[in-house]
């Protein structure tokens, strides 16, 4: 995984605990959460005070990214947080099913034999050039 894609993860880590937990990582013992993520308030609404507080930090989020992220989080902890975009291939044969590609048969990857200014199919010469 690219290096900027873990230190992303790790920055939206500290975000995502502050929603969940109402306080930062590191914080001392007996500090209260801020108001707008105290455990009196909806996840829901915690969410929506992370995504505004970003955007006003020069982070545009959604309030839906906060969210989705938070999920990415409980269910596979910090590398839920990864954006995986940068890391995607693009299939050999783009959208098109395997089962298609198998069933029409994959390009040669032989070279080819077809010389120019013969038939492909009958091996004749043909009237061009």
């Amino acid at each position: 995984m690219p290096e900027a894609v873990i230190g992303k993860a790790l920055w939206w880590e500290d975000h995502i605990l502050e929603v969940r937990h109402g306080l930062p990582p590191g914080v001392e013992p007996g500090t209260t959460p801020r108001p707008e993520y105290g455990t009196d308030r909806s996840l829901t609404a915690r969410q929506r005070a992370k995504a505004a507080k970003l955007t006003a930090s020069g982070h545009p989020v959604m309030p839906s990214t906060a969210d989705h992220r938070r999920r990415g989080y409980r269910e596979q902890e910090v590398i839920g947080l990864a954006d995986r975009r940068p890391m995607r291939k693009t299939p050999q044969y783009g959208e098109a099913d395997e089962a298609v590609v198998d069933a029409c048969g994959r390009p040669s990857t032989r070279p080819s034999t077809h010389r120019p200014g013969h038939s492909p199919s009958h091996g004749r010469r043909s009237s061009r050039g």
